[in-house]
């Protein structure tokens, strides 16, 4: 409960500011209705930027693949006795990740399509490009737990609550939503080109983190003693 609540805490303190405002709610869609969506327009990759920045802290802070071996605790040997090979299970591990992280920012992005209302081609792109933040912080999050997995704890508190390796993984995650976003407001390139480079680089970056992790494994699983 610890990892899997916070993914849809957070879409519930985005709404906070829009239903206890003090303010005309019109003020808000004054503004909102102002940003031009368009293919050749910088708002509109600034906006999509800020969406994969938060789906990157979204799934950066639930903690979930940055503790799923921490969480195996004195279990871990199971992991060595099963006819499975382990690059396998780090993979379903991080799916399990993926899909909690996904569960929240989908549930964030009904919330930005009701408020905001970007309009058909920025839902489209969102579709597109939230995914991949997810993968990323995800498949970066496992390598510290594959690296210092946190085994050793007499509550499975400690092994989420009380282990760096969720810090590192929320670390990574604003470190992704930084580049993103200041390379939107520094560069503001068209809506096109960001969105471009957006669903696609994640997706690589991801990949390369993968080959990356194939040939760690091993050596860090046969290093793994309880």
């Amino acid at each position: 409960m610890n990892n899997v609540l916070m993914n849809f805490l957070w879409p519930v303190f985005f709404l906070v500011p829009f239903l206890t405002t003090s303010g005309d709610i019109g003020d808000y869609r004054v503004f909102l209705d102002s940003v031009d969506y368009s293919l050749n327009s910088s708002d509109g990759a600034i906006f999509l930027a800020i969406a994969f920045a938060v789906a990157c802290f979204l799934s950066g802070t639930n903690g979930i693949t940055q503790s799923a071996l921490s969480r195996e605790g004195k279990r871990i040997y199971v992991m060595k006795i099963i006819p499975v090979p382990y690059h396998q299970q780090i993979l379903a591990k991080m799916a399990t990740g993926f899909l909690f992280s996904m569960c929240g920012i989908s549930l964030m992005f009904v919330i930005v399509i009701a408020v905001i209302q970007p309009g058909f081609l920025m839902s489209l792109l969102l579709l597109l490009v939230l995914p991949g933040a997810a993968a990323l912080t995800n498949i970066t999050g496992i390598i510290f737990d594959l690296i210092w997995p946190k085994l050793h704890w007499d509550n499975e508190q400690k092994a989420v609550k009380q282990n760096m390796n969720v810090v590192y993984g929320i670390m990574a995650a604003i470190v992704f939503a930084a580049i993103a976003l200041m390379t939107s407001l520094i560069l503001q390139p068209p809506l096109m080109y960001s969105a471009l480079a957006m669903i696609s680089l994640p997706w690589l970056a991801a990949a390369a983190i993968w080959k990356l992790l194939k040939w760690m494994i091993p050596k860090q699983m046969s290093m793994l003693d309880i």
